[in-house]
């Protein structure tokens, strides 16, 4: 709801440097306390697979731009869209995430529950499109008007 209504105020691209900036000094302080990034730069440098790099970049780059589609949403529409936008979001980039960690970077492959979540996602945001869609309306009928 924050967003919302600094929406009104600022555009898309705005709140997301915002966002990014304020969340960074959180993740940052996370990833000193739990030692992460010692751990993560000493795999770079000795066991990281070349495709990591590739990898990398693609989660990288798919995470900024459904990230500013996001805040694109929340500055054009409501809510309600914005949260089934971000829940398709999250499917579809934990998607891309089991799909390259699969070979890369863990024995874990995705199972038939993400593929079902994946699915009940995307008929939820395809249900969500049809009942906003101004022909998709129910109209009366002649005999619910006489009840």
């Amino acid at each position: 709801m924050q967003f919302e209504s600094l929406s009104h105020t600022y555009q898309a691209i705005e709140m997301l440097y915002m966002h990014s900036f304020n969340s960074l000094i959180i993740y940052l302080i996370a990833d000193i306390v739990q030692d992460e990034i010692r751990d993560a730069f000493m795999y770079m440098m000795t066991s990281a697979h070349p495709l990591f790099g590739g990898a990398f970049a693609v989660l990288l780059i798919s995470g900024i731009l459904l990230q500013y589609a996001m805040f694109s949403c929340i500055e054009h529409n409501g809510a309600l869209t914005t949260q089934i936008l971000s829940n398709v979001r999250a499917a579809f980039q934990i998607f891309i995430a089991y799909f390259l960690s699969t070979y890369l970077f863990y024995d874990v492959s995705p199972g038939i529950l993400n593929y079902i979540g994946l699915l009940c996602t995307g008929g939820a945001a395809y249900y969500l499109y049809n009942q906003r869609n101004s022909s998709a309306l129910p109209q009366k009928s002649q005999w619910a008007s006489k009840a």
